[in-house]
Formats: structure tokens, C-alpha cells, sequence
């Protein structure tokens, strides 16, 4: 029968379940440690760190979206409502009263007097 147990090489505990980490810098050999979750939180919170910024490197690297007419759906035609003649020819006139006045120059006015027509 054999038994292994992993102890923490940091702290030396043997209440405290351990992982092998393996960490290995640049070109260099990798170096592996037995560390409680304790003792690997640094690393553990180093690595989230590490893999937080990429996401933010990734994000503002990124270019901006841009909008362009291929990307957007095509607008839907609005449908014909069935009108009767009367509501047909009320929107006409409150059609016709939304356009304004018109403005007219002092020289227009002038030649309308003298046509006679204002």
C-alpha cells in the first residue's frame, strides 16, 4: 500500500489540503510547488489580475463598431388604413392649415397691392 500526501511547501501544514502549481517564467524551467489554498491566494489573485487586464487591453483595443446601412434592416412599409371620405378629407384640411404662413418680401406685398389682390 502506498499513500501520498501533499503538504504545503510554503506553510508546512498538514491540516490543509495542497495542489501542485507549476510556474515558469520567460524561457526559464518551470518550478513547482505544492500550496495550500492559503498560501496560493497571491498567485491565484495575481493570475485574475493578470487575466483581468487582457480582458480590458482586448476591449480598448478593439475598433469601435461602426454603423453602416448593409448592418441595419431594411424599414418595413407601413400598410394602407381604410378611411371613409370624410376622415380623407378632414386630414386634408388640417394639412393645409400646418403648412404657416407664408412670408412675403415688402416688395412681393407691394406688387400684390398694385395687382390688386391684396
Amino acid at each position: 500500500m502506498k499513500i501520498t500526501l501533499l503538504i504545503c511547501d510554503n506553510c508546512k501544514r498538514r491540516d490543509r489540503a495542497a495542489e501542485t502549481y507549476s510556474l515558469t517564467i520567460g524561457d526559464s524551467e518551470p518550478v513547482q510547488r505544492d500550496l495550500c489554498e492559503e498560501c496560493a491566494a497571491p498567485i491565484v489573485a495575481l493570475w485574475d489580475l493578470a487575466t483581468e487586464a487582457k480582458k480590458l487591453a482586448r476591449v480598448f483595443q478593439e475598433p469601435p463598431v461602426q454603423d453602416s446601412d448593409a448592418s441595419k434592416p431594411p424599414a418595413k412599409k407601413a400598410l394602407a388604413k381604410k378611411t371613409t371620405a370624410k376622415t380623407t378629407a378632414t386630414k386634408k384640411t388640417a394639412a393645409r392649415r400646418s403648412r404657416g404662413t407664408k412670408s412675403l418680401t415688402i416688395e412681393e406685398i407691394n406688387a400684390l397691392k398694385a395687382a390688386g389682390k391684396l
